[in-house]
């Protein structure tokens, strides 16, 4: 908790241009994750959707409530960006932003060679606050996109992230971010927008990422491409 807020705090205090500085590397994170997220869903037709035959999967019951978790998510994600900006070990957070980019990496590869999409209840009559949200959901997100799952990627990089943070020490923070990611991943496929083997998948590629990063020590890459754009920008 001391080093988190200790963190936060020298970040408040930094010189404009450093706290730029800090903020430009996951802004360009975020915005790869957008690319990767959106470019399928606009590119691939509807004639090419896969769907599961997962009987398990239709067993799991629609529980529309689970949305304060599925968009609650956004915070836990902000947090996570907004801790690496903060966060002055430049060997870890690099690393994490390599990680998080080929993870989305393997999103854009999968979603567009093997197009998974989710087979979604009809809502006919969205009589109560999160049916209409979720009705609305619906509307506008089409159900490309499944495996691996960016929603748990994000909220289990979230978790890795503060738990490394605290020095692999369980404390509030932790296993609060724990907590919190586990109800996220079980959003997913409670409000529809996921099928189970995308959880896991999830969860395999981000730490295989992980795993990989650390070993081949692959963040200095990103580090360096970082600089180099600093120095362009004259920041």
């Amino acid at each position: 908790m001391k080093k988190y807020i200790s963190n936060a705090n020298s970040f408040l205090h930094l010189p404009k241009k450093e706290m730029i500085k800090r903020l430009i590397p996951p802004v360009i994170v975020f915005a790869y994750n957008c690319f990767c997220y959106c470019v399928p869903k606009a590119m691939v037709p509807t004639s090419r959707y896969i769907h599961l035959d997962s009987p398990i999967d239709m067993a799991i019951p629609l529980i529309p409530s689970f949305l304060i978790f599925y968009y609650g998510s956004y915070v836990q994600w902000l947090n996570y960006f907004l801790e690496t900006a903060a966060d002055p070990d430049e060997e870890r957070k690099n690393r994490y932003y390599v990680a998080d980019l080929l993870t989305k990496t393997v999103c854009i590869i999968t979603y567009f060679v093997f197009p998974l999409a989710m087979i979604r209840p009809e809502i006919t009559n969205p009589d109560t606050f999160f049916l209409k949200i979720l009705a609305m959901t619906y509307k506008t997100d089409n159900p490309l996109g499944c495996i691996p799952s960016i929603h748990c990627i994000y909220s289990y990089l979230s978790f890795r992230y503060s738990y490394e943070v605290q020095g692999k020490r369980w404390n509030w923070i932790s296993l609060g971010q724990l907590i919190f990611s586990i109800l996220v991943f079980a959003s997913t496929v409670l409000v529809k927008q996921h099928w189970l083997i995308d959880m896991f998948g999830a969860f395999l590629v981000s730490e295989f990422m992980l795993w990989m990063t650390k070993k081949y020590d692959l963040g200095r890459y990103y580090r360096s491409f970082c600089e180099k754009l600093f120095q362009k920008l004259k920041i």
